[in-house]
């Protein structure tokens, strides 16, 4: 392709493009307003994902996608008054509020898996507390019983 632009290439016509059939942007366009990269876009054509088709652009053909397909695929959707999509569930606040409470987020879920922890150690050392209790509870009765035999033995020995 030459950087010289040819009639079909001029800003008249790829305004009268842009105009005629609206819904197909150029990739630029269409990776802004999805949030996908320009590549990611290709390869969703190359695949037959989404259309696409080659138009005029200012210095020769450049790729157009239909909007609407890309938006549909990526789940998202135009705002009014907004030159791209912003996802339902967010909403626009500053990033040094939206960095300091996804801070306090991690902050919460570390001090929660800290706890976990901290619980499945105490429960481990419960057990085997239990365990070692149960041993000595053994221990203590055959002691009791070596015990109590030994006294018999020397009973009889003295009143024999």
């Amino acid at each position: 392709m030459s950087g010289k632009a040819t009639p079909e290439s001029t800003p008249e016509a790829v305004q009268a493009l842009t105009e005629a059939d609206t819904g197909w942007v150029p990739l630029a366009e269409a990776s802004k307003a999805s949030g996908m990269s320009v590549s990611g876009l290709r390869k969703l054509y190359r695949e037959g994902r989404i259309d696409s088709r080659l138009g005029p652009g200012p210095t020769g053909e450049r790729r157009f996608v239909n909007l609407e397909a890309v938006l549909a695929y990526t789940g998202r959707r135009p705002m009014p008054g907004r030159s791209g999509p912003v996802p339902d569930a967010l909403s626009l606040v500053p990033v040094s509020t939206f960095n300091a409470l996804q801070v306090a987020y991690l902050e919460t879920q570390r001090q929660a898996l800290d706890a976990e922890v901290r619980a499945r150690v105490a429960e481990h050392d419960l057990t085997r507390t239990r365990y070692d209790l149960t041993r000595t509870r053994e221990d203590l009765d055959r002691l009791r019983a070596e015990l109590d035999a030994a006294k018999a033995r020397r009973r009889w020995w003295r009143s024999g």
